[in-house]
């Protein structure tokens, strides 16, 4: 045998329970590494993922609150309205 051959000669009866959970693992990740990295590049998901490149940031900014800016364009959020409400509740502010 070769060196090359002899570097990465691996003894797969040799193996414990822990090298194959170990190995299988570490296929599994790398398979889902891979298909992450090809979701992302791929040129058809390019709007899509531009579309939500700041996200992050409009969560936080004052003109995506509805509370704190009533006229800013209504955010769809599920949870918005019952933030909305707690938070006049909190204030002293309400329905009646």
């Amino acid at each position: 045998m070769n060196s090359l051959a002899e570097y990465f000669h691996t003894d797969w009866q040799a193996m414990t329970a822990t090298d194959w959970f170990g190995t299988l693992l570490t296929v599994a990740i790398a398979a889902l590494m891979a298909l992450a990295y090809f979701q992302v590049f791929r040129p058809k998901h390019r709007e899509g993922l531009e579309a939500r490149k700041y996200l992050l940031f409009e969560e936080d900014s004052p003109e995506a609150d509805p509370v704190a800016n009533p006229e800013a364009d209504p955010v769809v959020d599920p949870g918005a309205a019952n933030r909305a409400e707690v938070k006049e509740e909190r204030n002293g502010g309400g329905h009646g």
